[in-house]
């Protein structure tokens, strides 16, 4: 025996939903219209046949579109129709039920509470035989209905009219704005080299004017797709740089100046890069030679000689063989204590740099770092999602790699930022080179077909 329930409020909101995607689906099918293809049948200048393809794509695009939307508008009445039959039925089926339990009740013998009868009688006679009563019974359809409006037309904005984007924007904009702030007063008061203090703060600066050009975009994307253009939307919120921002711009001198700030920001990052370097340098030699005394004292070209090369290369090869046998002996011996203990070392080691750089503030110094590094994880979970990638970015820099004498260890984070800094400076280098260039994902949708597909949540 099958069970069939349907709900009257579901297939309301279904209609709904179906006669809000009919609209975004001729909203959409106009805009081609208003914006690609009468601009193209009006064109007279040199035709082509990239021309002709393209006023052939849009007529299709358009055609698919409305087709879809008159089969979703028709969804909408049929989901209405069914409703309806449905509410008749369901009374017609109460009525019945009533006549029988009635029935049922007086040949047996069976008595109701006639306080409680004579209550729900006159309350339902109230609301279906006198004026006022059917009123109130309107204005509680009506309310609910405006509340299911209501909450509609919420997940309406939220996924389909740019409140999503937004409301990410303003948290992305609020963690970008703290996250500058944190990288200059860290570049301030971690000291070291003074050409690197300045690329720091040079760069949390750019960091900070871009946190607000960034948010300006987002603004004018959420403008555009309200007004029922998502596609100029999308393309502004991916501009997410002031120098990209003055590029959009007619005038050779924002286009310079922006050629100035990209070169500013890939200046900086190769200092960094090269800072990053140096510090690795310099807790390698500590491993290498078990010096305990503190490497921030320690000059680099103090140690960059062919002796403590040896020294270096000679550690590091020794550790490793030694490893690997040790690994070799305890498998061959079924020895899994070895690397029980080696996971719970690792384990330990893991956790101590999370420690040292999420939730260390025992003081002012440290306290901002840690601040920065959280501040820079949700900035990336904002906005990549918490996908492999992301969380790979937050954990691989927190591998511990060895000890160093004196509580100290070198960490995932000590390469990792290194390489992150050469990759971003070669492609600063790229972009001044080539300040026009035709960005890969932008060139990847020109060119790819356009597969829409439209569905009820």
């Amino acid at each position: 025996m099958s069970i069939a329930s349907i709900s009257y409020r579901s297939l309301k909101n279904a209609a709904s939903e179906a006669k809000s995607v009919a609209k975004r689906l001729d909203n959409y099918a106009d805009a081609i219209d208003k914006r690609v293809y009468s601009k193209l049948n009006s064109y007279n200048g040199p035709w082509s046949s990239n021309l002709s393809t393209a006023k052939s794509n849009a007529s299709s695009k358009m055609s698919t579109l409305r087709d879809r939307a008159t089969n979703y508008s028709k969804y909408a009445d049929d989901l209405t129709d069914l409703r309806a039959q449905c509410e008749t039925t369901d009374r017609s089926v109460k009525s019945k039920v009533s006549s029988l339990t009635a029935s049922f009740k007086q040949r047996h013998g069976i008595k109701d509470n006639k306080v409680i009868s004579t209550i729900t009688s006159l309350l339902t006679k109230f609301e279906n035989n006198t004026a006022i009563g059917r009123w109130l019974g309107d204005v509680r359809d009506q309310f609910l209905a405006g509340l299911d409006d209501f909450k509609q037309s919420i997940k309406n904005w939220f996924h389909f009219e740019g409140g999503k984007e937004l409301l990410k924007s303003i948290g992305v904009f609020v963690i970008e704005l703290a996250l500058a702030v944190a990288t200059i007063a860290v570049a301030i008061i971690s000291g070291g080299a003074l050409l690197v203090i300045i690329a720091g703060v040079i760069g949390g600066f750019i960091m900070l004017l871009n946190s607000f050009a960034n948010f300006a975009n987002e603004i004018k994307g959420y403008k555009e797709t309200r007004a029922d253009n998502p596609v100029m939307g999308q393309r502004l919120r991916d501009v997410n740089t002031l120098s990209d921002m003055m590029r959009m711009e007619d005038d050779k001198g924002l286009h310079r100046f922006a050629s100035i700030l990209d070169g500013a920001a890939t200046v900086t990052t190769i200092i960094t890069a090269v800072g990053g370097i140096g510090n690795l340098a310099k807790k390698g030699y500590k491993w290498a030679t078990g010096d305990p005394s503190n490497i921030n004292n320690i000059k680099i070209f103090d140690i960059a000689n062919k002796q403590n090369w040896s020294l270096f290369s000679t550690k590091l090869k020794t550790d490793v063989v030694n490893g690997i046998t040790d690994a070799k002996r305890a498998l061959t011996m079924g020895n899994w204590k070895f690397f029980a203990e080696y996971g719970k070392e690792f384990a330990a080691g893991f956790a101590k740099n999370f420690e040292k750089d999420f939730m260390n503030f025992t003081t002012g110094k440290d306290g901002v770092k840690s601040s920065k590094n959280i501040l820079s994880s949700i900035n990336s979970l904002l906005n990549n999602g918490a996908n492999k990638n992301t969380i790979g970015g937050i954990a691989v820099p927190l591998i511990p790699i060895t000890s160093l004498p004196g509580d100290d260890r070198i960490k995932g984070g000590d390469v990792t930022s290194i390489f992150d800094g050469i990759s971003k400076g070669s492609e600063g280098i790229k972009k001044l080179l080539n300040p026009y260039h035709i960005d890969q994902g932008v060139m990847e949708k020109l060119t790819s077909p356009n597969n829409t597909a439209v569905g009820i949540r």
